[in-house]
């Protein structure tokens, strides 16, 4: 608890510490080692970043949304998309009341679909789950909506 509060007071070489020592104390606290996934994601180390939040998964078997949603987005910064995008849907089927996961799935899935009917189908979830959720999520949700929306139109097609 106490590298919990120093993690969310900024004093990330505190708490860096605090997990570290942690796991030598308790090497299956999977909690410390999302948290040193959470502080070397924010420093830029990608790489060590996904390896702590992938042994945060195999520690522990519970509810993983966190450490999966933070492997996706550590695959995104090392321009790993496809990876980025089963570790984003293992996060979303582990915890669907997860906002942030469903649109950061929805923009990837659009990247890599290039408005493909899947990315239509998660942006189109994300309004409906989570209308009043984030302003500026649900600004640019509903500009790709009608994007993607406009261009299977264009094509002949309908989507609903």
């Amino acid at each position: 608890m106490f590298g919990i509060c120093l993690y969310n007071n900024d004093e990330t070489e505190a708490a860096e510490t605090f997990f570290k020592e942690a796991l030598t104390i308790n090497p299956n606290d999977f909690k410390s080692y999302t948290y040193l996934g959470h502080l070397a994601l924010k420093k830029g180390n990608y790489k060590e970043a996904f390896l702590d939040y992938f042994k945060a998964t195999i520690t522990d078997k519970s509810q993983r949304d966190e450490e999966y949603y933070g492997m996706g987005m550590a695959s995104i910064a090392m321009d790993e998309n496809k990876q980025a995008y089963k570790f984003l849907k293992k996060a979303y089927e582990e915890n669907k009341r997860n906002s942030l996961v469903l649109f950061e799935l929805a923009k990837i899935t659009d990247h890599i679909t290039k408005g493909g009917k899947e990315a239509y189908q998660y942006f189109n979830e994300y309004l409906n789950r989570f209308p009043t959720k984030n302003k500026e999520n649900n600004v640019y949700v509903h500009k790709r909506v009608k994007e993607i929306k406009e261009s299977f139109f264009l094509k002949g097609v309908h989507l609903e």
